[in-house]
């Protein structure tokens, strides 16, 4: 090969790696945006993980090996800065459940199975909030800086044949999330 067709050669190699590049760089921007301009807009229960000891779900599972295999997560993005976050629900059946909120940072206020306040109808009510809300007596304290937030709810040892109760989520005293059986 002579040396004007190495030269064009590479020239239409170096051509096509920066099209490419600029195509990788295009696709992770839009994804980007679709991703933080969507954030808390259409919120709603995502089960997490569920069932983790099943052979099917293995290639899952070895992402996670930290996941307590009797457990299930439940999860819902919010955004905080746009208000006071409230959960009102019926506690699961179940050894041990929690709820606690992620907002960017390994922060792990949480509210749980020992320490969550019901009411006289057995419910609870839990405010994810800088300060504490008038009449709800379980409160998550966020920092002021946090703006999107992933609530958990985890669930050890759902008792067997009792449904997983996930609570309706509130904010600005607009319902969010409705609460689900599943």
């Amino acid at each position: 090969m002579n040396a004007s067709k190495r030269k064009a050669w590479l020239t239409a190699l170096l051509q096509g790696a920066l099209v490419l590049l600029g195509l990788i760089v295009l696709f992770v921007a839009a994804y980007s945006a679709v991703y933080f301009t969507s954030w808390g807009r259409d919120p709603h229960w995502i089960e997490a993980f569920r069932d983790r000891a099943k052979l099917a779900n293995w290639p899952d599972n070895a992402r996670w090996p930290w996941i307590h295999q009797d457990t299930q997560y439940w999860i819902v993005r919010v955004r905080l800065d746009d208000g006071p976050v409230i959960l009102e629900g019926l506690p699961p059946h179940a050894r041990y459940w929690s709820v606690t909120y992620y907002g960017g940072r390994e922060e792990n206020a949480s509210i749980n199975v020992k320490n969550v306040e019901l009411g006289d109808d057995g419910r609870y009510r839990i405010a994810i909030s800088q300060d504490p809300l008038p009449g709800v007596d379980n409160h998550i304290p966020v920092t002021e800086d946090v703006g999107q937030a992933v609530i958990e709810i985890r669930i050890t040892l759902q008792e067997i044949g009792e449904p997983v109760l996930l609570p309706e989520v509130w904010q600005n005293d607009v319902l969010l999330v409705e609460g689900v059986m599943s």
